[in-house]
């Protein structure tokens, strides 16, 4: 598979999940390696967000992002529609970030906070599991 091919994979799969992608996602889906990920980033295709998690270049930014990308650095394996079948997700959205998702009450969601099925920690800043 050419380099090209495999960029627009992971452009595809990126844009089923609103843009963003895992370096997991891209090896184990496109067979990218972790050189063409940075390749892909130094062109301006990919835009680095933290270790491991990667933004389409061009997807519009929306105001859930942060949100989004928590969830997705909860579980970096699994993609979005796979998270949704699950019977016991991994991790979902809780106390004032899911608060505030819904629109109850004016409670100040300064950080994304996850509940997870299991002990799970994350390098992300502003993040709480």
């Amino acid at each position: 598979m050419s380099t090209t091919s495999r960029a627009a994979e992971v452009v595809g799969l990126a844009n089923e999940q609103r843009g963003l992608i895992t370096s997991r996602q891209a090896r184990s889906i496109a067979g990218v390696t972790p050189q063409q990920l940075k390749q892909m980033a130094d062109s301006g295709v990919l835009e680095r967000l933290h270790h491991g998690l990667y933004r389409v270049a061009r997807f519009p930014y929306d105001e859930h992002q942060e949100k989004r990308v928590a969830w997705i650095a909860i579980d970096p394996a699994r993609v979005v529609w796979e998270r949704l079948d699950q019977d016991v997700p991994t991790g979902v959205l809780s106390h004032r970030t899911a608060a505030e998702m819904h629109q109850l009450g004016d409670l100040d969601a300064d950080v994304v906070e996850l509940t997870a099925a299991r002990r799970i920690r994350l390098a992300l800043p502003d993040i709480e599991v």
